[in-house]
């Protein structure tokens, strides 16, 4: 009986495993187009996760990652994924582009 709970146990950690990963992806793509059209670099192409919760149900992810509008200076991000649905993306105050004119 303890082996079964066990087993019930690592499927359902492997299960959580499998959709936290396949939530990172789709929000790093999401971010990614994201800095595209702010016209910003994410750095690194790295997600890191620093909070899980459920909310209303469904599972939600916080990440941290890092961005630059220079490229000089590294400004750090937040960005919160309820279910398959992006809640927030939150930056930090970052110097603007100089915008050279014509």
């Amino acid at each position: 009986m303890e082996g079964l709970f066990l087993c019930l146990v690592l499927v359902f950690i492997y299960f959580i495993w499998g959709i936290r990963q396949q939530r990172r992806v789709q929000a790093l793509k999401y971010l990614q187009r994201y800095c595209q059209q702010q016209q910003l670099q994410l750095l690194d192409d790295t997600l890191v996760l620093v909070k899980w919760s459920i909310r209303s149900g469904q599972l939600a992810l916080e990440f941290n990652f890092e961005f630059t509008s220079t490229g000089a200076e590294r400004y750090l991000g937040r960005l919160i994924l309820v279910g398959r649905r992006i809640d927030s993306i939150d930056l930090a105050t970052y110097r603007a582009p100089d915008q050279e004119s014509s």
